[in-house]
């Protein structure tokens, strides 16, 4: 049988590649990420896998469009107001 290959923290945030390892500590700690698989002394280890699948299922990233920019910052400034007629509309 051949062991599973296990990541760090610092291994985890290279392979998202948009995060640095304490982003992915507080993710974890905080909830929004898995927690370790292992530990070799103190040190946490995630499978690949494991890894793997929370990418996959990333909220923020992909089809769930990630959190709303808060009002009155540059980019909610660019939203349609609901209701709101948008600049690609023409009155009839």
């Amino acid at each position: 049988m051949v062991a599973p290959v296990m990541l760090t923290a610092e291994e985890v945030a290279e392979r998202v590649g948009t995060i640095v390892p304490e982003t992915w500590r507080r993710y974890v700690y905080g909830g929004r990420a898995p927690a370790p698989d292992d530990y070799v002394g103190r040190t946490p280890r995630w499978r690949a896998s494991t890894v793997t699948q929370w990418i996959k299922e990333r909220p923020g990233r992909g089809a769930g469009g990630g959190r709303r920019p808060a009002p009155g910052s540059d980019a909610a400034m660019h939203l349609p107001v609901p209701g709101q007629m948008t600049t690609d509309e023409v009155p009839a």
